[in-house]
């Protein structure tokens, strides 16, 4: 019996920290619902994380960082992966009507900054572990 007790002790010991898993949703100006997942390690004493956010290229989605996202965590970040406008889970509008970014004009790709800042609003608004985000370090990359 004391040998089961000590195999199910370490066993506990060893095993990884899961991720916390957020879905964050906005739902734009022009009714287009934005959607990203934010993701973080629960360490402790750590109150605040400081966040990293994946922007993923045109024709691609969120999913492409799936492999980068536990290496971030691990190392203390939180993660916001964002599936931009007209890609991945963001393709849909508040009536349903699916708009892929293969069927997009320039306007459509002009509102891709704001509704960035929008998701990290509303990151901000509902995680308040996560440190401020300011808008001027994310726009220089944009």
């Amino acid at each position: 019996i004391l040998i089961c007790v000590i195999a199910i002790f370490a066993n506990t010991a060893t095993a990884e920290a899961k991720p916390v898993t957020k879905q964050v949703e906005v739902l734009t100006k022009d009714n287009r619902f934005i959607k990203a997942k934010i993701t973080y390690e629960k360490i402790a004493g750590l109150e605040k994380y400081s966040t990293v956010i994946l922007l993923h290229s045109i024709g691609y989605d969120s999913s492409y960082w799936l492999n980068l996202v536990p290496e971030l965590n691990a190392a203390g970040y939180a993660v916001v992966a964002i599936d931009l406008r007209g890609h991945g889970q963001s393709v849909y509008s508040a009536t349903f009507h699916k708009k892929s970014w293969t069927y997009f004009t320039n306007t459509d790709y002009a509102k891709m900054p704001n509704d960035v800042m929008d998701i990290l609003a509303q990151v901000q608004k509902s995680n308040k572990n996560i440190k401020q985000i300011l808008p001027t370090e994310c726009l220089k990359f944009l």
